[in-house]
């Protein structure tokens, strides 16, 4: 039996391979891979996975950390979009966890390693020393303040 969350958002189900990372129990998961390999099918399923079988996680109990801001968003429009199918057109069993997981999926820690740092660094400001309400410096400002501090 193939679980709806183990094919991609078009329907097509994963390979053998890649059903096997999938359905990993490990909680740890790292592909290392060439583009176009479905490193993000794999993580898009792998997420799935965890959260579908795993009933009392909700989507702040996983993080899935990407290196671009793009990679992160097509992650989570996936991840959307087989939720959407599941709570839709699979049997009720799966469509109400489905429903939770899609109303909570603006929360979900999906992001680049960046926006997971100041995520924590938001969510402990105080015992970092920090103002709450600190921004991460852009790249313009962070390349003015790299050049202020070699030309000292």
């Amino acid at each position: 039996m193939v679980f709806p969350w183990l094919c991609d958002e078009n329907g097509k189900p994963l390979d053998e391979w890649q059903r096997n990372l999938a359905e990993s129990d490990d909680a740890h998961l790292l592909i290392n891979a060439c583009p176009g390999s479905g490193k993000t099918r794999v993580l898009v399923a792998h997420y799935l996975h965890l959260l579908m079988t795993k009933a009392e996680w909700d989507v702040g109990a996983v993080v899935a950390i990407t290196f671009t801001k793009k990679a992160a968003a097509e992650m989570k429009e996936r991840i959307g979009k087989v939720l959407q199918h599941i709570a839709h057109e699979v049997k009720e069993a799966w469509r109400r966890r489905a429903r939770q997981l899609l109303d909570h999926l603006p929360e979900a820690p999906i992001g680049t390693i960046h926006s997971f740092c100041a995520r924590l660094l938001r969510r402990f400001a105080i015992e970092a020393n920090l103002a709450p309400s600190f921004q991460v410096l852009g790249d313009l400002q962070a390349s003015i303040l790299r050049r202020q501090v070699c030309e000292r």
